[in-house]
């Protein structure tokens, strides 16, 4: 049974009153009790009964529902009455029952589903027709609405229960909506979360809540939710709550104190809570169930501070924040008065979206007092805090809003915002780990900055590094720097505990008064104190600057100091300054390294600088700088390209306005250079100046240097030009500092004085003095005397005086150097001008007078009353006479000159035509240049020789009479004699009359026996004229001609010429009759009477032939035949015109036909030690005309049986035989297709190629196939070699390009010899093939040289330059010179050969097994063995420069070990020497060889030295330097008498030190007697002296070594006899250690023979001359010391 307590009526619950009214619905009062009738009694008892039924029903009803049978029965009664579906789970009524799938059907349109509960149901309301659950716990509750949708969210269904529910502290987990879609599926559910209920009442369609709450879909949590709503309709609801919404929670907003009204629909209200701690207040419409529960909220906040940036403390002020929009992406506007700390003060509207995890802000304005700024980003604080914000102005004076503490840093930021500013903040970007502030800066005017601020959070130390980029930067009146602009740069800082660090690199148009430029710095500063510049680099309009240093910044006790090492490779200080030319220097190289202080008073100067002549600045301070110069190495360049160099220390102070110089002090003390006389030299200097830019005050300048001194003071002005006033010393001058001529080298000493100024290119009141001597080694002492004045251009020389030993000389007048004019007075007395210019011995006394003016329209000199008498060279001399003349002379003289000297370069008729219009050309120039001449008896007499000169510029007349030319020049000899007349009448072409004639005249280049040139050429050729020029025995240029004559008669357009020559080898004659026709550019004339004769044959001309040649090169030759006979071969042969030749620009014809023609008669044309004997025979046939893109050839030529012979010094006559030798040429529609022949005693091959010279690449492909070379037939050609044999085959093919021929194929040599003359290796059984591809070859070969073998590999490359690497390795390769050496030698060795650069280089070893050396006996005559070795070709003798070309010296570079083996002697002095050692030889390039190791005897012997049997003791020779001159270390001693007597050699090979030794108590002297005569002997007149036995011992060793040292220099003496004109010129020596000569032997012409010999030890000089007059008989002349001539006739067997 179920305690009922009673139950106060007042207090009572609805259901308590519903049994409390049941009294006053029947009519009755309680308080009054009327009496019972008789029925009431049984009524009561039957109601007793009744009562006492129901207990017992009520007993039973109470029995059920305790047990889970009767619980499980009554359920599902219940369910069955009231529709609901339901499972039994456990449980009773009474104690709690759980029930499963409960279904509760509404109609058919809603039903609710419980899939789990747990239920206690309160029994009193069953009364009341009420289920009371009073404990309830549902799992999850599903409503379900079948109703078809409506098109909203929510289908807000009317929900009546069909009985009264209460619920007493009810929860459940998930509750869920669920409406149909109409379509047989469901929308998606709509779900609450954590239902909970302490109180409430559902009665129809009404319910009633108290303390419930609730989650909506986890973006939504409701609590403390009171009130009531009805499920009908919208759902009507009136409630208190607090809400919190997840999105606003993060974004720092408290709970929502929430009071709606509406409906579930729509529902409104008002709400209070905090942001950031503050209060808000606001109010809002929700529509909760709609899809993301859309929202519209306003907040009203009066002062609030945002949790965002809290360093900054923004807050916000009476303002208005509305939210609108979902849960998941809320709206917002606001309109406020915002305050920061950084940030502009002002109302600030916009608009954003607060979204999970961030904040966009599409648009926020802040109308501040300094402008209006626009502004949009985001935000992100999901994980980390994130910022983006975009800021934009349109004129904002940012400047404004830097705070008061940075107020010193608003100068940094621009004017006006004008364009955008971006921010970027990460709290903690993830990706990088580093907290990170960026912001970019981006101006309409083009003005971006960009710059990052990071520090990593890897390590709780880590530095901040702040990196900026920036392009057109300008700012104005920037504190201590004044203007800042800069195009572009970026800086990098790392800011670390105690330093900061810096990378920079700027573009600066302007920074304070730096220098326009490119600037790139390092530098760290140390505790914001020192300033390190560690690298710093400019390149700008100042040229460049490089260097390091350092800054102590100024602190309150102690001022501004510095340190900088700078270095330039162009530093132009000019480029500074507004004012052109500020400075003298243009430019400034060099490296200074100075230190420094500078004190700044702070005084305001702009008033008081020259703002006209320095950078613009316009505030200006006082400052003074202490400059202390360490080190200087510094060149500077002047405005006219001369130089200056300074070098050493210094100190100076400077005081500075602005950046003008007010005031300075300097010395300085190191050296000094310059350019303007570079012979000066560089020299010491000592300066003191004081002063300013514009004024210099120099108190103290010493200059020295190897050419002389000089000292002295003055001022120097520059305000204005450049004036002076300048007091010096000169001391010891050298004049060879500015001038060339050896004979003006004098050296000066006296003192000097000059006033003067120089501005805008004038000098002004020039003054200059000077009085001193003169010293010359070839000039006795003098005096000079210079008084020199003058302004502008004009001067007067007062005094120029020179008295000494070479005479005197004196000169006064004007000069006017703007006008170029003169008037001078020269006196001369005794005058030597052979002091002055070389090989002018004289002694001249007289004078002239001098007047002219050299102008650009016109030239007039004259010199007037010339009369010198004296001796020159030896020889009277007499000079008088007047000259005068008028000139209009062009611009280019100089080219002028050098046109009149122009003559053809070769005789072809367009040249000679050329040179015929210039000479005319230049004759009517000359004639307008020349406007007046006139010569008045001039004459010049020197010893016999006379020349004179009288007329005028219409007839002048010179006569020559040279009777002797060495008395004009030492190097001639001769007479000439005649004259030449000009006749100009200025209306035709001048006539010439010459009559000139020449007889034995001699130079060092050209000696003619007689020559004369007799001739009258009227109008330059042009009327009839004549010419006769004759010479005979000539010799020039390697060449002598026996006889020549040219004959001219006739003009221009008719005349004939007839040429004839004769000389040993050739005669030959032709005849032309022609003319040039003026009008068609062409000569045309007949060539007759051809013949060229010469000792091989004739060739002639059959017949004339005419011909004719044009200006435009065209060239036509009639049919005609040259014949070849008289010659040795027999027969005639003919070379043969068949068609007129024709070469045009447009068109090519030739026909031509060779029969039998003897190659031989051609031999005058090739060279001299070359010929060419054989018939050759065949045709040729070309044509071509402008615009064919081949032209058509066909040729054949072929020569059968012939022979090539060559001429050698050494090897005389030898010729190599050919059986044939074709060449066949042949057009093809690809090109052209060449087939070459030989076949020979020297093997056979051909060459099939077609190629295409006419194309741009000219195309070249073929085959080439030689077989069978037999070297042996080319050895005769190869003097150097001693022997040659061996065959060569060569087989491939050709391609590339005629300008790059490659080559693709194989060659082999096979069982080759080679043997070189003065090489004592003989190489045998040589096989060596070589792949070659291209452009390059790979070889392999072997070789046997004697007992030993080797083998060669390597690679030759031809691609950019001709090389070749060999590797050469051989084992006991058999050395033999008998009697000098024999040796086994082991090489391995690798060589690299660059032909074309003259380049060797050799790496490896050589071993040597074992070796006899036995040198040449210096007691016998010494043989020398010629080696015949022809260096260079003869054709190039005579020309020395072209010699020196050919034996050019190679670059050798060696690195080469030298290791003597076991079974190594040296066989001489009687003896048997074991040599042992090691040397290493190196070379580089062209310096001698080095070499470093040393070379001894292995064990004590006796040798035979200075005719004594002597005891090796020890001998060594250690290298170690120059191989030519090792150290020595001898001693060798002999027994005499029981006595011990020796000598050692010490020293160099170049000075050797030779001592005596003993033990027998003798003196040196005596002791040196004992060892040459082998007894021990007191008398000392047979004792050589020190001397002498020196003289022996050396002799002995020299004797040999000159020998040795001789006879390897054939080669070069050669060379050096050919330049000289000798054959086969070489120095040798003979004789034996008393008696050795050096002998000198060459040949001047092939039978005349010369030697000349000089005793080495002795005077004795010996010359021979040889002359060979038949092959057996010759004529030998000696002088020496008996003089003698012999008749020789040699036999030969």
């Amino acid at each position: 049974m179920t305690d009922h307590k009673p139950t106060d009526p007042k207090n009572a619950t609805p259901d308590d009153k519903a049994g409390t009214d049941l009294p006053h619905q029947l009519g009755t009062d309680p308080s009054h009790t009327p009496p019972k009738p008789k029925w009431q009694v049984y009524l009561i008892r039957l109601f007793v009964a009744i009562v006492i039924v129901l207990m017992l029903i009520f007993a039973l009803l109470f029995y059920a529902i305790s047990t889970e049978t009767g619980t499980k029965f009554v359920l599902e009664k219940i369910a069955t009455e009231t529709g609901t579906k339901l499972s039994y789970g456990k449980g009773s009524l009474r104690g709690g029952v759980w029930v499963n799938d409960v279904i509760i059907a509404q109609g058919e349109d809603m039903e609710i589903k419980v899939n789990q509960a747990y239920v206690k149901l309160g029994w009193r309301a069953v009364f009341a027709r009420q289920v009371h659950l009073a404990e309830a716990s549902i799992d999850k509750l599903d409503i379900i609405n079948h109703k078809p949708p409506t098109g909203e969210p929510f289908d807000y269904a009317t929900i009546d229960l069909p009985v009264s529910l209460r619920l007493q502290n009810t929860t459940a987990s998930t509750v869920s909506y669920i409406q149909s879609d109409g379509t047989g599926g469901y929308k998606d559910a709509i779900y609450l979360y954590d239902i909970a209920l302490t109180d409430g009442k559902w009665v129809g369609t009404d319910v009633h809540i108290k303390g419930g709450s609730l989650d909506f879909n986890h973006d939504v949590s409701v609590s403390n939710v009171n009130g009531e709503i009805r499920l009908t309709g919208d759902y009507p609801l009136s409630a208190t709550a607090d809400v919190k919404v997840s999105a606003l929670d993060k974004a720092y907003f408290d709970t929502l104190h929430a009071t709606a009204k509406g409906t579930l629909k729509r529902t409104h209200g008002k709400v209070t809570s905090k942001y950031n701690k503050h209060d808000i207040h606001g109010e809002f419409v929700a529509q909760g169930l709609d899809d993301g529960s859309p929202f519209s909220a306003k907040l009203y906040v009066n002062h609030a501070v945002l949790p965002y940036a809290e360093e900054q403390n923004i807050t916000i002020k009476d303002g208005i924040i509305t939210a609108d929009g979902v849960v998941e992406r809320i709206e917002l506007r606001m309109n406020a008065d915002l305050t920061g700390r950084d940030i502009p003060t002002g109302r600030y509207y916009g608009r954003g979206v607060v979204r999970d995890g961030g904040m966009d802000i599409e648009t926020l304005t802040a109308d501040t007092p300094s402008g209006q700024l626009h502004a949009d980003g985001n935000m992100e604080w999901s994980d980390e805090f994130m910022m983006d914000v975009t800021v934009r102005g349109d004129g904002v004076r940012v400047r404004e809003f830097m705070p008061v503490e940075y107020t010193d840093y608003q100068a940094y930021l621009p004017m006006v915002l004008d364009g955008a500013l971006s921010f970027q903040y990460f709290y903690l970007d993830k990706a990088t780990n580093e907290t990170r502030l960026a912001f970019d800066l981006a101006q309409k005017d083009g003005e971006r900055v960009q710059a990052t601020l990071a520090q990593s959070q890897d390590s709780p130390n880590a530095p901040w590094r702040i990196h900026a980029d920036w392009q057109n930067l300008v700012r104005t009146g920037v504190p201590n720097i004044d203007n800042i602009n800069s195009p572009h740069g970026t800086a990098s800082i790392r800011l670390e505990e105690g330093r900061t660090y810096i990378e920079g690199k700027a573009n600066v148009k302007a920074l304070s008064v730096a220098p326009v430029g490119d600037y790139d710095i390092r530098a760290n500063i140390e505790k914001g104190e020192r300033i390190h510049l560690m690298d710093f680099h400019y390149q700008g309009e100042l040229g460049g600057l490089t260097g390091t240093g350092r800054i102590d910044l100024a602190t309150t006790s102690t001022p501004l100091a510095w340190q900088f090492d700078l270095a330039t490779d162009g530093f132009m200080p000019n480029a500074y300054f507004d004012i052109p030319d500020k400075t003298p220097f243009s430019l400034i190289k060099g490296t200074i390294l100075a230190t420094g202080r500078m004190r700044e008073d702070g005084q305001n100067t702009k008033a008081k600088t020259n703002t006209t002549s320095s950078p613009k600045e316009p505030n200006h301070t006082r400052q003074s700088h202490e400059i202390n110069i360490i080190r200087s190495d510094l060149t500077a360049t002047l405005a006219d390209d001369s130089t200056m160099t300074l070098s050493g220390e210094g100190k100076a102070l400077v005081q500075m306005a602005g950046a003008d110089v007010s005031h300075f002090t300097a010395d300085f003390k190191g050296r000094f250079g310059q350019s303007l006389l570079p012979k000066v030299g560089t020299g010491d200097i000592v300066l003191g100046v004081y002063g300013n830019l514009d004024k210099m005050n120099i108190n103290t300048l010493d200059y020295r240097t190897p050419k002389g001194g000089l000292s002295g003071s003055g001022v120097l002005t520059l305000a204005q030009g450049i004036g002076w006033d300048i007091k010096a010393r000169l001391d010891e001058i050298d004049t060879s500092t500015v001038v060339d001529n050896t004979s003006l080298l004098a050296v000066i000493t006296g003192d000097m004085s000059s006033t003067g100024s120089y501005q805008d290119g004038k000098l002004g009141k020039l003054t200059a003095k000077f009085d001193g001597q003169v010293a010359h080694d070839d000039v006795p002492d003098g005096q000079l005397m210079v008084d020199v004045s003058g302004a502008n251009d004009r001067f007067v020389v007062h005094r120029l005086e020179h008295t000494g030993g070479a005479g005197e000389l004196s000169a006064s007048g004007t000069v006017d150097i703007g006008q170029m004019a003169w008037d001078l007075t020269a006196k001369m007395n005794a005058l030597n001008i052979g002091r002055f210019v070389r090989d002018m011995d004289s002694e001249l006394t007289g004078g002239f007078t001098t007047t002219g003016r050299w102008g650009k329209d016109i030239q007039r000199i004259a010199i007037d009353g010339l009369a010198l008498t004296g001796v020159m060279r030896g020889q009277d001399v007499t000079a008088t006479g007047s000259l005068s003349g008028e000139f209009d002379l062009p611009d280019d003289l100089g080219g002028y000159i050098g046109s009149l000297k122009t003559s053809p370069e070769s005789f072809d008729l367009q040249s000679i035509t050329d040179f015929q219009r210039q000479l005319e050309q230049n004759t009517r120039q000359t004639r307008q240049i020349i406007r007046k001449l006139n010569a008045e008896k001039v004459q010049v007499r020197m010893g016999d020789n006379v020349a004179s000169m009288h007329g005028n510029e219409q007839n002048l007349t010179t006569a020559l009479n040279l009777t002797d030319l060495s008395q004009l020049t030492p190097s001639a000899r001769g007479a000439i004699k005649g004259g030449v007349i000009l006749v100009d009448n200025r209306t035709e072409l001048p006539t010439i009359y010459v009559d000139l004639n020449a007889n034995d005249v001699r130079t060092a280049d050209v000696i003619v026996q007689k020559a004369s040139l007799v001739g009258k050429i009227v109008n330059l050729g042009n009327a009839p004229s004549q010419l006769l020029v004759e010479v005979s025995d000539i010799i020039a240029m390697g060449r002598v001609v026996k006889s020549a004559r040219l004959d001219f008669k006739g003009t221009q357009d008719k005349h004939e010429l007839a040429l004839t020559t004769k000389n040993a080898q050739v005669e030959a004659r032709a005849k032309v009759v022609g003319g040039f026709n003026s009008q068609t550019k062409t000569y045309q004339g007949v060539l007759g009477e051809g013949r060229m004769e010469t000792r091989f044959g004739l060739l002639s001309q059959r017949q004339p032939t005419e011909f004719k040649i044009g200006l435009d090169k065209s060239l036509q030759i009639a049919p005609h035949c040259w014949q070849t006979s008289k010659t040795r071969a027999g027969g005639t042969g003919s070379l043969c015109l068949q068609d007129t030749l024709v070469y045009t620009p447009n068109e090519i014809k030739a026909d031509l036909v060779i029969q039998d023609l003897d190659t031989s008669v051609l031999s005058p044309a090739m060279p001299s030690d070359i010929f060419w004997h054989s018939k050759l025979n065949g045709k040729a046939k070309i044509s071509h005309k402008k615009g064919n893109a081949n032209p058509q050839i066909n040729a054949v030529l072929y020569s059968d049986n012939g022979r090539l012979g060559l001429y050698g010094d050494d090897t005389g006559y030898v010729e190599m035989p050919y059986e044939r030798i074709s060449v066949i040429a042949q057009s093809t529609p690809t090109g052209l297709k060449l087939r070459t022949d030989v076949a020979g005693t020297i093997g056979e091959g051909y060459a099939d190629v077609l190629m295409n010279p006419f194309a741009d690449d000219k195309p070249i492909s073929g085959a080439v196939v030689v077989n069978d070379i037999n070297l042996a037939v080319v050895r005769p050609f190869l003097p150097s070699l001693k022997a040659l044999s061996g065959n060569v085959t060569l087989q491939g093919g050709v391609g590339g390009t005629l300008s790059r021929p490659l080559f693709y194929g194989n060659a082999e040599l096979t069982d080759g010899h080679l043997a070189v003359m003065d090489v004592p290796l003989d190489l045998t059984n040589i096989n060596l093939s070589a792949q070659v591809s291209g452009t390059q070859a790979t070889l392999t070969g072997d070789f046997v040289g004697g007992q030993g073998q080797g083998v060669l590999t390597g690679q030759v490359d031809w691609q950019q330059e001709l090389q070749a690497k060999v590797n050469l390795s051989a084992d006991d390769l058999t050395i033999s010179s008998p009697p000098m050496v024999v040796a086994q030698v082991s090489p391995d060795l690798e060589v690299v050969v660059k032909p074309l650069s003259r380049y060797v280089d050799i790496k490896g070893v050589v071993v040597i097994p074992s070796a006899t050396i036995r040198p040449p006996e210096a007691q016998g005559d010494v043989v020398v063995q010629s080696p015949d070795v022809s260096v260079l070709d003869r054709r190039l003798s005579g020309n020395v420069a072209q010699v020196l070309a050919v034996s050019a010296p190679w670059s050798i570079n060696a690195d080469i070990g030298l290791d003597l083996g076991d079974d190594v002697t040296f066989r001489g002095f009687g003896a048997k020497l074991p040599l042992a050692g090691a040397l290493h030889l190196t070379q580089s390039g062209q310096g001698k060889t080095q070499a470093r190791g040393v070379i001894q005897v292995s064990e004590r012997t006796k040798i035979d030295g200075i005719g004594q049997n002597l005891e090796l003791n020890y001998a060594q020779i250690r290298f170690n330097g120059d191989m030519l001159n090792p150290r020595l270390s001898i001693e060798a001693e002999k027994e005499i008498e029981g006595q011990t007597v020796g000598v050692r050699i010490k020293g160099t090979a170049n000075a050797p030190d030779i001592s005596v030794f003993n033990n027998a108590g003798l003196s040196e002297q005596q002791a040196m007697n004992a060892i040459i005569t082998g007894r021990l002997s007191p008398s000392a007149d047979s004792q050589i002296s020190e001397q002498g036995f020196r003289s022996q011992v050396t002799n002995n060793l020299a004797a040999a070594g000159l020998n040795l040292g001789l006879s390897g220099t054939r080669g070069l003496t050669n060379q050096i006899g050919s330049a000289l004109g000798f054959e086969s010129l070489t120095v040798d020596a003979s004789g034996n250690s008393s008696d050795t000569h050096v002998n000198v032997t060459g040949y001047i012409t092939p039978d005349l023979y010369i030697r000349y010999g000089v005793g080495v030890f002795n005077a004795e000089t010996e010359l021979s001359m040889r002359y060979q007059l038949t092959r057996r008989v010759y004529v030998q002349a000696t002088s020496a010391a008996e003089n003698m001539v012999d008749v020789i006739y040699r036999w030969k067997f």
